[in-house]
């Protein structure tokens, strides 16, 4: 048969193939949504429009650089939350900022572009998203980068968003040292993260909820390990945490039920609240010599809820408690707490310390700096 461009190839036939190609050219292509699928408000300040909803078809979309001919700047919070037919969406480059829980339980999200033009994407813009696998920025993006579809900021010193979806383990690329607030928050198949020496902070809820974390390895140069930062990953057995941390900040480590082993720095010098509360796999621990305080503001209960925990050992004087419940509500036998026995503020040989029974112990051997 001739070619489509030979004059012999029959009219209909040449039809049905042009009919054919547009076809799959739309298929490949996003759809721009109609103005009318959008919900939004217009700025008096600079006349600039915020998306504040959506109600169109869904499927791969664009948002739109206008409406009622002015530009769309910004995404309003929660404007997509709780979406479920937008598979993936493609930023305009008017587009500035991302408001907080944007896209949040988008539940057939896969894939987000975001435009050259984003400077603000407020956290978590994307949480909760159970099919998203890639968060992609424009190469020219100022403030954003992405590395295999995971989000950073610019330099890539920072990790910003790991994508829901993902599964097993994950290697942290060697240039971040921060890792931010909830980057990879309830991310329910992550097994295992590889973080670089140079992580000196982990933010706030930053592996809250990883349900499926059994294993991970603080980087010596830690300083910061911020509050919740592992709250409820309920697989997670074991943890060292490094000698810069002086706080362990309230709730770092609630209900982490299946936690067994934990070594607190050696320069820790507060526990604040709930700090543990939940660990009930939890058999001993050993709080270091410089610890003076349990508990912070209005919350106590650093190892409530701890119903196996069947000894602490101090090192040194007795801390401050903050509030009472600091210490679980067991049946026999009884927590027993263990302290040097010329440690000061503790009770006399035999005597009980916050209703529990002590014992003493020879004072331990300083230890020596390296």
């Amino acid at each position: 048969m001739p070619s489509q461009n030979d004059p012999r190839f029959p009219t209909r036939l040449k039809k049905m193939c042009l009919s054919a190609t547009a076809c799959l050219v739309l298929a490949a292509t996003p759809a721009r949504a109609e103005p009318g699928h959008y919900s939004f408000a217009v700025s008096e300040d600079d006349g600039g429009v915020t998306i504040t909803g959506y109600r169109g078809p869904g499927g791969d979309i664009v948002l739109p650089a206008e409406l009622d001919g002015k530009p769309v700047t910004s995404i309003a919070r929660r404007a997509f939350m709780d979406n479920r037919n937008i598979t993936s969406v493609r930023f305009p480059d008017t587009l500035t900022f991302v408001g907080r829980e944007a896209f949040r339980a988008s539940q057939e999200l896969t894939t987000v572009f975001i435009s050259r033009s984003v400077t603000h994407i407020a956290r978590p813009a994307f949480s909760r998203c159970p099919r998203l696998m890639n968060i992609h920025v424009a190469e020219d993006n100022p403030e954003f980068s992405s590395i295999d579809g995971v989000l950073f900021n610019k330099d890539q010193t920072a990790i910003r968003r790991y994508p829901h979806a993902r599964a097993g383990d994950y290697i942290i690329p060697d240039t971040v040292t921060i890792i931010i607030d909830e980057a990879f928050r309830f991310v329910p198949n992550l097994t295992g993260v590889t973080i670089p020496d140079g992580v000196t902070f982990i933010g706030k809820q930053a592996f809250r909820g990883c349900e499926g974390l059994t294993r991970i390895t603080l980087p010596k140069e830690l300083t910061t390990l911020t509050h919740r930062a592992f709250k409820d990953c309920v697989n997670l057995t074991g943890i060292t945490i490094p000698d810069g941390v002086t706080t362990i900040q309230r709730r770092t480590f609630r209900g982490c039920v299946n936690l067994e082993s934990v070594t607190l720095p050696r320069h820790l010098t507060v526990i604040e609240g709930q700090a543990f509360y939940g660990c009930r796999s939890l058999t001993r621990i050993t709080i270091p010599a410089g610890v003076t305080r349990l508990g912070c503001g209005r919350e106590g209960e650093v190892f409530m809820g701890c119903d196996n925990l069947s000894n602490i050992v101090f090192l040194g004087d007795a801390p401050t408690v903050v509030r009472e419940g600091a210490f679980p509500v067991q049946a026999p036998p009884r927590l027993t707490v263990h302290h040097p026995e010329s440690a000061k503020g503790w009770p006399e040989a035999g005597a009980e310390w916050m209703g529990l029974p002590t014992e003493r112990f020879p004072a331990p051997e300083a230890d020596s700096e390296e």
